[in-house]
């Protein structure tokens, strides 16, 4: 299988995400038979009740039992899922699900950020009504944004900045938000 690079520069080995996927859902199997099946979760709640925390009242081993059979079962919903998804997407590189970004998600296409994705859109509106000089000058006073789509020096500094301008253009109409990114206020 063929390794390929990611953005980040890590390279990207689907044949470790295959793998690792296998574990995973073998990993379910194998629980899923140590408990017993079906009712298996159910039979192991009453053992761990009667014998391992027996030395609790019977209320408050109960809880116990209860809270150790969540955890058990959480385990196995995600082994199952996380396994299987792997297993079918092994050799598909999903930046979304498979990229751990410093400092948060990009802008574009994120609905983190729908304010500055509602500016930015009136933006290429406003766009298509003006000359070309009048367009480019729009562009380059507001185009600060736009290294965010890029991902350039994206920080967590930069997206704590981000996230002050997404909850400053909330309170802002179309053009006046974009007098504000273009720093025309």
């Amino acid at each position: 299988m063929k390794k390929t690079l990611k953005p980040n520069g890590q390279i990207f080995n689907p044949s470790k995400k295959l793998l690792i996927g296998i574990i995973l859902f073998a990993s379910f199997y194998l629980l899923y038979y140590i408990t017993g099946g079906p009712n298996g979760l159910y039979d192991v709640k009453k053992f761990l009740k009667l014998s391992v925390f027996n030395i609790f009242p019977s209320g408050f081993a109960g809880f116990l039992s209860s809270i150790s059979i969540a955890v058990i079962g959480l385990t196995m919903v995600y082994l199952f899922v996380s396994g299987l998804y792997r297993m079918c997407t092994f050799n598909i590189y999903l930046p979304t699900f498979e990229d751990n970004t410093p400092g948060g998600t990009p802008v574009r296409g994120c609905d983190s950020f729908p304010n500055i994705n509602r500016v930015l859109s009136y933006r290429e509106s406003k766009m298509c009504s003006m000359s070309p000089e009048r367009a480019a000058d729009l562009y380059v006073g507001s185009s600060k944004i736009e290294s965010l789509y890029t991902n350039y020096n994206n920080g967590p500094e930069t997206q704590r900045a981000l996230s002050y301008i997404e909850s400053k253009l909330s309170s802002m109409s179309s053009d006046r938000a974009l007098n504000y990114l273009a720093n025309k206020l």
